[in-house]
């Protein structure tokens, strides 16, 4: 087995630091775009919960007319 030379080792250690330096800027430029799309889906989130708490609304004034109008039967 061979050993390697310092400028060697070096030059290894360059090309792996490199390779991965590459790595981290691909994952660091898709940030911004994540952020975007998080945006998105927060403003969809709201949008669902708003229109879902109108239901619940319509939903507790239906039960209470449902219950007044039995006390009005029960009562005749």
């Amino acid at each position: 087995m061979q050993s390697l030379s310092d400028d060697e080792r070096r030059d290894i250690l360059g090309e792996v630091l490199m390779d991965e330096l590459k790595a981290i800027h691909e994952y660091v430029k898709e940030i911004p775009d994540l952020k975007k799309r998080i945006g998105k889906l927060e403003d969809k989130m709201d949008q669902v919960w708003d229109r879902f708490n109108i239901d619940e609304s319509i939903l507790k004034a239906h039960d209470i007319d449902i219950r007044i109008i039995n006390s009005r039967l029960s009562i005749a």
